[in-house]
């Protein structure tokens, strides 16, 4: 990929530049409870994004996709107001809105009085790009730690995160991110990630700290079905109002010390059950359920009892079929595969955005595995699956490409890359 990048990017700017790097992110457990405070335990990937860049003489920021051989470019003057943006890319290939969350992070920068210069940049990747891996976040986590590098900003990390939570959050907002709305801290974990470690992060007092991942003996496997958005689905908002809802009726009873969900207990849920539905019910006690889980995995984690964190992995994919009522067929055949293949650990990854899972596979059946996914899922749904291993880097940050030996290694595998799409150079302008 590095090489790839290199040569687009001469190609197109006729010099050099340096390069940032981030992972995709999986969630080992917590995924759909952040909005309620919850804690998280994840790590970052070795399924990458690569962007190189180099600040120019101009206002003008110029972007290009190596992976959907695209290009645009911006004056910076026009990133006063994002709802002037009239969607000057075709809104139905979203592979193409990309651009957006460039545009939008440029935009935050300027809103808080930082003085932006322009830039050229390339970027490359082998994110799954429907895995909720969050690529999304990846992609403009290195555009953000190269901006305050390359202009010497001096943000500190904290303040990073707030940035591209605010960005994620609006385009959210506008439909274009699928996961911004929901209290999103995957950008926390791509700027603070640790190789070969977990990051347990309480997002309620933004505390977080490193658990050791070492797992010889196991593996980390990622199955993605490749699945398009399902927009009948039950979405986060949908599911944050009915937590909402029933936390107002137990702050009416127990008072108002009780500031989220994770403080109250399945007891004063159940004396305001008659207060709400019982779809609203069900996903509150997911949620307690949940912060007790995201605990006795931590515990698990800090003695390498990995039988006990595969257990709380089904654990929680049985309790979000069946109380969030977020039933995705394919998904839910896979994980009836890893059951069937012996797997230790498995769960649902980002229901909503198409999908994957996210398995601890035990060395011993490693190649059962693989074998059983993709002759039964064949079977049943007439394609196979991508599966890809992976292991826990560090986060977000710059790389010397003359001292890493093992970006040679890396296997090129794009972000369903569009063969055949010729150049084509937009300029995105406002226009009323």
């Amino acid at each position: 990929m590095i090489d790839t990048l290199n040569k687009d990017f001469t190609k197109i700017f006729h010099h050099s530049g340096k390069i940032y790097k981030s992972g995709g992110i999986i969630n080992l457990i917590g995924e759909y409870t952040n909005f309620c405070k919850t804690p998280i335990i994840a790590g970052v990937t070795d399924k990458y994004i690569f962007t190189k860049i180099k600040l120019n003489i101009g206002n003008i920021v110029k972007v290009y996709s190596c992976n959907l051989h695209s290009y645009y470019e911006f004056p910076l003057k026009d990133c006063e107001n994002l709802g002037k943006l009239k969607d000057p890319i075709n809104s139905k290939n979203p592979k193409q809105k990309w651009i957006l969350y460039i545009f939008r992070l440029c935009q935050e920068f300027l809103n808080r009085g930082y003085k932006l210069k322009g830039f050229d940049a390339a970027f490359i990747g082998n994110i799954p790009f429907r895995a909720g891996m969050s690529s999304s976040t990846a992609l403009i986590s290195t555009f953000a730690c190269a901006i305050n590098n390359l202009q010497n900003f001096k943000i500190h990390k904290k303040e990073l995160f707030v940035i591209l939570q605010e960005c994620e959050k609006d385009l959210y907002k506008k439909g274009i991110d699928k996961k911004g709305g929901w209290n999103n801290i995957s950008p926390f974990i791509s700027l603070h990630a640790k190789q070969n470690n977990l990051i347990f992060f309480d997002s309620d007092i933004l505390k977080y700290k490193y658990i050791p991942f070492e797992i010889s003996k196991y593996h980390l496997l990622i199955v993605d079905t490749s699945n398009n958005y399902d927009r009948n689905a039950p979405i986060y908002d949908d599911i944050s109002n009915s937590c909402n809802m029933v936390l107002k009726c137990v702050q009416k009873r127990f008072g108002n010390n009780i500031e989220s969900l994770t403080d109250a207990n399945i007891s004063m849920v159940k004396t305001v059950k008659r207060r709400i539905t019982k779809k609203d019910f069900l996903r509150a006690e997911y949620v307690i359920n949940e912060k007790q889980r995201i605990q006795e995995t931590l515990n698990a984690l800090s003695t390498n009892d990995f039988e006990t964190i595969g257990k709380l992995m089904y654990e929680d994919y049985y309790c979000l079929k069946n109380l969030y009522k977020t039933q995705r067929e394919k998904l839910d055949y896979l994980m009836f595969i890893a059951k069937r293949s012996r797997v230790t650990g498995a769960r649902p990854m980002n229901r909503e955005a198409g999908g994957s899972t996210i398995n601890l596979v035990r060395e011993l059946y490693y190649n059962r595995f693989i074998s059983y996914v993709n002759t039964f899922f064949y079977e049943k749904f007439k394609y196979k699956p991508s599966i890809y291993e992976v292991s826990l880097i560090q986060g977000t940050h710059e790389i010397n490409i003359h001292n890493n030996k093992n970006l040679k290694k890396l296997k090129f595998l794009t972000l369903n890359t569009i063969k055949g799409f010729s150049l084509k150079r937009k300029i995105l302008t406002n226009k009323n």
